[in-house]
Formats: structure tokens, sequence, C-alpha cells
């Protein structure tokens, strides 16, 4: 619906290619003419086969990079080595995305030698793809042709005589940009310059009611208050604009704040995570990596790694991913919570704990975030424990064996109750996050406590829960344990009950920070820094803000990702999913949110008790046996009415 130029979607397959290929090749095929049926004429399909046409096969290696990858093909009489083309190109106006053999196809590892081949994901893969050339296209062209609706920008702003000197010279500066952008609106944008003093102060006590937009102040050794706050705002959403007071990035400011209106526009995302301590590997001690989710966050979205230590999270970013904090400063939570006051989302990746392997060993450990405080303002509390459920994924572990006076290394599977496998109803069926989401492992997560009372304005809503035979524990010893016998040693402990440990909020908001002075303001008698430094504090926040927290700081790591592949035998991406999915809510582009977990290889079956196994099996044998008797009396029945009729034909001849 979005498309403005024609849309090219050409395949380029071979018509040799390796076996397990070839049957994917037709359902490709068949997908893209679907696209083309739905464009309405806006796409073309092309299907080619680049050997038969050197001038396409030339064209494919130089201009898109395509080139034909060697597969190692057997047959009764020989083996060769086949050079196959497996790759769609996506092309939209001068740009274009080609999918290769990687990114269409998922392999996994059967319980033989055998290897399943399917097409991963293709409507989801081929859509981003789209999505993506779109973005790219809009973005070289005016902002305002992907702005349907009227926007305005209201600036509440004091009189020249209030602000201090280097503001007025910011306010002149920043009229003239706006009636630029003003002119080439085509009339969806207008500009209006509102006194909150004026009136008696109405508008002072209404911003500071509705936003909770506070009197700002140039130092702590300057009286003189003043309000300087841009907003933009339609009939559906207000957005606060952030400023810096630097002219120059003004205008940056405003495209981003535009691009909140517009649709056909990639979204920028602001990554804060753990980076790897290499003198802590050099001591064979290993911390969280989180390379696999900071792909899966650039798959769809514009990526920038942010610094919080400047008190600020990039006014170009539309939503804020923090994974696995660590002492955060009153600066850093600063810069968070304003994010948050200014009506931006926030998706918080993070626990008490945090696992470790050391030597060889696996160990649990507190890990401060810094955040407690200001969750607890919100409603929000982690409890100091870790979930166990007998509703779990199973863990490798190394077993010993002896043999004949031999010991032999294996690996065994054994229960472990800390991988919480979630599943639904665990998994929230109603809300677009988790609906779509067949199974996802939470590793040592933590249950959160949430305090009615203070969320009674806002919605609260679980989207991933234990099940209700759950327990929790404080013991740091994580170590798998495994009886004699080979059989998981946990024990419920305590209470059994369901506990949340993951959850959307959505509403007002009020700062942690209201009636305190801003920290990034100068103290008084310090020397003032060549930048003007304005001290405000957004004590409120508007109800489009979002908070959604994951209570878990490894059930994304690297690791743990990889070990949980490792057991399935091919890719486990139900986590990247989920955040993917948190990050289309969280933006409101909901076109990817119903395709992506259709791929084949992500269904597990959900775990069962050995007696419900003994069952299923028992009952596949009675109905298969079943089967055979009605078979048996259906064929023992059609002979003697075919003897009947034979008697009766004898009968008659005689």
């Amino acid at each position: 619906e979005q498309l403005q130029e024609p849309l090219l979607l050409r395949g380029y397959f071979s018509a040799q290619t390796h076996p397990l290929l070839a049957p994917l090749v037709p359902q490709l095929r068949d997908l893209l003419r679907e696209y083309e049926v739905a464009g309405n004429g806006k796409v073309r399909v092309e299907i080619v086969d680049p050997a038969e046409d050197p001038e396409l096969e030339d064209e494919a290696n130089q201009k898109y990079g395509i080139r034909a990858i060697p597969f190692q093909v057997a047959d009764r009489y020989q083996a060769t080595l086949v050079n196959s083309y497996f790759n769609v190109l996506v092309q939209y106006g001068d740009g274009h995305q080609v999918l290769g053999f990687g990114d269409l196809i998922e392999m996994k590892a059967g319980a033989t030698t055998n290897l399943e081949v399917q097409l991963r994901n293709p409507e989801f893969d081929l859509t981003r793809a789209i999505k993506q050339v779109l973005y790219s296209y809009q973005a070289g062209g005016n902002l305002f042709d992907s702005i349907s609706q009227e926007i305005e920008l209201i600036a509440y702003v004091s009189g020249e005589t209030l602000l201090p000197e280097q503001l007025v010279a910011y306010k002149q500066a920043i009229i003239e940009q706006l009636a630029a952008v003003e002119a080439e609106s085509g009339g969806r944008f207008s500009v209006r310059f509102l006194e909150p003093e004026a009136a008696g102060g109405g508008l002072a006590r209404q911003i500071e009611e509705e936003w909770g937009f506070m009197p700002m102040m140039a130092s702590l050794s300057d009286s003189r208050q003043f309000y300087f706050y841009l907003t933009l705002a339609d009939d559906r959403q207000v957005v606060q604009l952030p400023i810096d007071f630097n002219a120059e990035n003004f205008r940056p400011a405003l495209d981003a704040g535009l691009k909140r209106f517009a649709q056909g526009f990639t979204k920028i995302v602001a990554f804060v995570a753990p980076q790897m301590d290499l003198q802590m590997a050099r001591m064979g001690m290993t911390g969280p990596g989180f390379s696999n989710l900071e792909a899966a966050v650039t798959e769809n979205n514009t990526i920038r790694m942010e610094d919080l230590s400047d008190g600020s999270v990039s006014a170009e970013a539309d939503l804020l991913v923090l994974v696995a904090p660590e002492n955060l400063d009153q600066i850093q939570l600063f810069a968070i919570d304003q994010f948050l006051m200014r009506g931006g989302s926030i998706v918080l990746i993070a626990s008490p704990f945090i696992s470790q392997l050391a030597g060889g060993n696996l160990a649990m450990i507190n890990r401060n975030s810094g955040l407690q405080e200001w969750l607890r303002h919100h409603g929000i509390e982690w409890e100091e424990t870790l979930v166990l459920d007998p509703q779990n994924t199973a863990f490798p572990v190394p077993v010993t064996r002896e043999v004949g006076g031999f010991r032999f290394e294996d690996v065994a599977l054994i229960d472990y109750p800390y991988f919480i496998d979630a599943r639904s109803p665990g998994l929230n069926p109603d809300h677009p996050i988790t609906s779509g989401l067949p199974q996802v492992t939470m590793s040592w997560a933590s249950p959160l406590r949430i305090n009615e009372e203070a969320n009674r304005l806002r919605e609260v809503t679980p989207l991933i829960s234990s099940s209700g035979e759950s327990w929790t524990s404080a013991s740091m010893d994580i170590l798998p344990r495994m009886t004699d016998a080979g059989i998981s040693a946990w024990q419920v402990e305590g209470e059994t009950g369901s506990r949340v440990l993951a959850a959307v909020v959505t509403g007002r908001f009020d700062s942690w920070f209201a009636g305190k002075p801003s920290p990034l303001m100068p103290e008084a008698g310090a020397e003032a820094d060549a930048d003007l430094t304005i001290g405000s504090v957004i004590e409120r926040s508007p109800e489009s803000s979002r908070l959604i927290i994951y209570a878990s700081n490894d059930f994304l790591t690297d690791q743990i990702l990889g070990t949980i592949s490792s057991m399935s035998g091919g890719q486990y991406l139900g986590p990247l999913q989920l955040i993917a999915n948190s990050l289309d809510w969280a933006l409101e582009d909901g076109g990817l949110l119903g395709i992506r977990s259709h791929a084949h290889f992500n269904r597990s079956l959900p775990p069962l008790e050995k007696e419900e196994q003994l069952f299923w099996e028992y009952l596949n044998y009675a109905l298969a046996l079943m089967a055979l008797i009605v078979i048996a009396l259906w064929q023992r029945s059609r002979r003697l009415r075919r003897q009947q009729r034979y008697l009766q034909e004898l009968g008659g001849m005689a």
C-alpha cells in the first residue's frame, strides 16, 4: 500500500541444484507470485535461470553481488560439483536488497545423519526486505510526503526579557529554521509560540499538570526561571522534542520528531548493553555477550550504540533498549527517566542476578543495576530470588560411564528448572508481543512484584509467567544436579504458584526526579561551562509512554542461545523473536508482528511427564491396531459380498 514506484522481485534459481533445495524453488516461486497479485500492478516478478542468460548472470554478479554457490551432488553414477543460484532480488527505486541461501534456508540435524532443509520464514524475510528498500527510498525524499495528517509545533517559551541571552539568539535561529520547514510541508506543518507566564500563569499551571513541564534555571546561582519546551502534536499524540540549545542540532532533532508521525521510515533504537571485558576473558571468566541480540535489533531498525554518561538519550532515538545494566549512576538514571518522561518507550532486560562462567564452573552472582529505587517508584520490584519450574528446557551436562574398566565422557540432557519453558498460557495469548510465539525459554529469571496501588492509573499486562507448579529459591547454587540413576535431583521448596517474569506497563509515569534539581545542573559556585547548561526536569510523561520489562539478565546471551540451539539441532530464535516483537509493538509498527514466528523448526512440543508419554505411545498403538481390525473386517465383508454375487450369478445361469 505504501509503494509509490514499481517494485521488482526477481528470483535467481538454477535448474541444476542440490536435491534438498530443488523442492523449495516452487514454494518460493509461488510466494513471489502472491506478492505480485497483492501488489495490484505495483509489483513485477521475474523468475530467471542465470545459466541460460549470460547478460543477466553478469548483471547479477557485478551489480548486485549475487554469485553461484558450489554444492557437491552425488548420484548412482558420479559425484560432482554444481554451481547453483538460490537468491531473491528486491529492487525499489535505486535501492535493492538481496536474500541469499543463508537468509532463506533453515537447517536442522535429524536424529540420524540426515539433514532437514526448509524455507525459514520466506514471507517474513521478503516483507522485511521490501520494508527496508522502501524506507531507504523514502528517507531520501521529502519527509512530508510520508505524513498525511496536519502537525503543529507548539513552543512553550517565556518572553525574551526572562530568557538568558544565549536562548534569545537560539530562539531567533530556530524561528528561521521553522519557517523553512513550514514552507516545505505543503500546509501540513504549523508553528505556534505560547508564553506560559502570560495571563496570570494559567498556561504554566496547565502544562505542569498535563506534561510535567517545570520552570528552568540556567544554574543554581541564577535564580531567574523561564520556560523553553517544544512539542509536536497531531490529533492522536504529543511528542516532546529533546533540545540541547545548539541551533545546528535543532533541524535533525525536529526531523527525528516528525518521523514519529510518518509512515515508511526505519526506526532508530538506542542500544545499551555490556561490552566484552578483555581482562576477564584472559582470566578465563566470561561475561554476557549480546551479539545475536544486537544483530536481531539491527535487522529491522537503525541501531545507535548509546552512552548514557552525558545524561541524555540521542534525540533521534524512537526507543531505548537497556540490556543487563550495572551500577547506573544518577546522571545515567536521569537520561533513562527523562527519555520515558518525553513519551519514549523503554525495553528493559535486567534482574538482580547474572550467571558467570569461570574456570569451567557455572556460578550465579549479584548484579546491581542501579534501577531498583527507580522501578520501585513506578510500582515494580524484582524479588531477590530465582524461579524454578518443573516445566523446563533440558540442560546438557557431562556424565562419566565405565565399561570394562574404561571411563568415557558423554553428554546427557537432564531437567533443569532454572530454564523455564514458557508457552501459552504462560506466554500471554492476548497480547501482540507474545500471541504468535510458540515457546520461549527464560533462563535464571527473577519474579516481578507489581504494586497495584502505585499502578492504578496505568495499565500493567503480564507477558510471560511461569507455570502454577513453579517455586522460588534464594540459593545461588545453580549447578545442575543429577542422581546416580541419571534423574534430576531438584526438589520443590516453599510455596508453588505462577510468577510474572515479564510485563508491559503503559500510561502516565511520574518522574523519579520530580521536585529535585537536575543532576546535570552545575552546582552553586562552580565554574560555568563554555556551553550553556539548562537545568530542567520533566516531571510527568504523556499517556503514550511504555515500559517493557524482562526479568532476566541471561536469556538473550549468546551463550544461552547457542546452548539451546545445540540441543535442538537448529537455530533457537524464540527470545530474539520476542524482542523483535517488543520493538515493533512499542514503535507501533505491526507489519511484521503477525508473521515473524512462522518458521518451521521452532514449534517444539510441550514437555510431557513419563506417564503422559506412555499414554500417547500406547494410544498410537491401539489406534493402529483398531485401524488394522477395521480394514480386515472391511476386506472380509468385500470378499463375502463378491462370493454372494458370484453364487447369485451361477444360480441365475442354472
